[in-house]
């Protein structure tokens, strides 16, 4: 059809056709983005406010830390530096906080805002509900900017957890029996 078109030969009915389907495609895809947008910023602010509201990037941190905990003993800090004890501590938590739960719920949530911005692109004219969108990024960023700050302090406090949780696995497996707690008798299993 493009040939004939060019060759000035085409019929102008061929041509109105598909231009016609053409636009009928645009308006159908016009209104399946609408869809999407009343449907999504409705639900992405649903979301948002159940994630912040609850203090789920809080509990997901503390969720994480406990897994780092773990790790930190199974690791043996036991007979680490204090140093050594640190910069392994921090880098675990560091990590955590990338592919952690919290990092993950952080990267799902940053997914949803680029996909709606993809979406709001895509719309002919900018929807008024992008400045509830755009609240919900700027609260999103400051709940996660507020559990970074925290960074420093957990690390304390997990080398601090774990040198306790090694003091108290040595008494307990300690042969002296003074030092085992009470009611545990020596030869217990």
């Amino acid at each position: 059809m493009l040939q004939q078109y060019l060759a000035c030969s085409s019929q102008y009915a061929p041509v109105q056709q598909a231009f016609s389907e053409v636009m009928k495609a645009e308006e159908m895809h016009r209104q399946a983005l609408a869809e999407v947008w009343q449907t999504a910023v409705p639900l992405t602010g649903l979301l948002v406010s159940k994630v912040m509201d609850s203090n789920a990037f809080m509990k997901l941190s503390i969720y994480d830390a406990t897994a780092l905990e773990e790790r930190l003993v199974e690791q043996g800090c036991q007979s680490w530096s204090r140093d050594k004890m640190e910069a392994f501590t921090k880098q675990a938590t560091n990590e955590s906080l990338e592919t952690g739960l919290l990092g993950q719920t952080a990267q799902q949530l940053g997914f949803l805002f680029q996909e709606l911005h993809v979406v709001k692109e895509r719309l002919a004219e900018i929807p008024e509900e992008w400045e509830a969108v755009d609240q919900s990024i700027l609260r999103v960023n400051q709940g996660f900017e507020e559990i970074l700050k925290l960074r420093p302090s957990l690390v304390r406090k997990l080398m601090q957890r774990c040198s306790l949780k090694l003091k108290i696995e040595a008494i307990t497996n300690s042969t002296r029996p003074e030092l085992r707690p009470e009611g545990m008798l020596a030869n217990e299993t």
